[in-house]
């Protein structure tokens, strides 16, 4: 997402980017924060109480599971799609994780930075 941002540079000057975490008992506020600013500051994390995150990711039929790891801890499955959600709540659809950036790029402004 950083780099679309990037890409986009003045033109998305609009577009908000959200990173909404999967597993808030690990992704505290500082994890989320250090993670997201590691990247840009244009990503905003979102991390809380683990049955509020679970309303979101239901909500958006996101999936999201925990495995066991061979060495006792554990680690997520997730969908890897980056949502791109209008500026009226709607879904407006989806860019594939890996998308080839030119085919990203025209996506999102055709979903999100059109002009009606």
């Amino acid at each position: 997402m950083a780099g679309y941002l990037k890409a986009l540079g003045p033109e998305g000057e609009g577009v908000k980017a959200y990173f909404f975490s999967i597993d808030p008992e690990r992704d505290t506020p500082d994890v989320i924060h250090g993670y997201v600013t590691a990247f840009t500051d244009r990503i905003t994390g979102i991390t809380g109480k683990p049955e509020e995150m679970k309303k979101v990711i239901d909500g958006w039929m996101v999936h999201a599971s925990r495995l066991p790891s061979e060495d006792g801890d554990y680690h997520m499955s997730h969908t890897t799609s980056l949502l791109l959600i209008g500026a009226d709540g709607r879904l407006k659809g989806l860019l594939s994780y890996g998308a080839d950036q030119k085919e990203a790029l025209d996506k999102i402004r055709s979903t999100l930075l059109r002009h009606v």
